[in-house]
């Protein structure tokens, strides 16, 4: 077992509570599913608490005079929300039990 493994077990139990057990029960496909998942839904959340600063930035931004007329959004600061690269891991997600961004599920 190599150290990314390692790290990839000791991930899944610390974020899942999952035991040494269950992890083991997983293909190496559906292990790596998960993995992507879990980062997936860590930049969601990263997302979004982003998203809640830029939001009150433009607001800021807006009712404060300028000679300009731009008005800004919340994306003119953070981007666009991340996207799935795999519908495999959203649906192995949820035959695990694993909670989805709420726009996703």
């Amino acid at each position: 077992m190599d150290k990314e493994q390692v790290v990839g077990i000791v991930y899944l139990a610390r974020k899942l509570h999952w035991s040494r057990e269950e992890i083991r029960k997983l293909k190496p496909e559906q292990f790596e599913e998960i993995l992507k998942e879990l980062a997936f839904q860590e930049q969601i959340e990263e997302y979004q608490r982003n998203y809640r600063t830029a939001l009150l930035r433009a607001t800021i931004l807006n009712c404060t005079p300028r000679k300009d007329n731009r008005r800004y959004k919340a994306e003119d600061f953070v981007g666009r929300m991340p996207e799935r690269e795999s519908v495999n891991a959203l649906n192995l997600a949820r035959e695990r039990g694993l909670k989805v961004p709420r726009k996703e599920g």
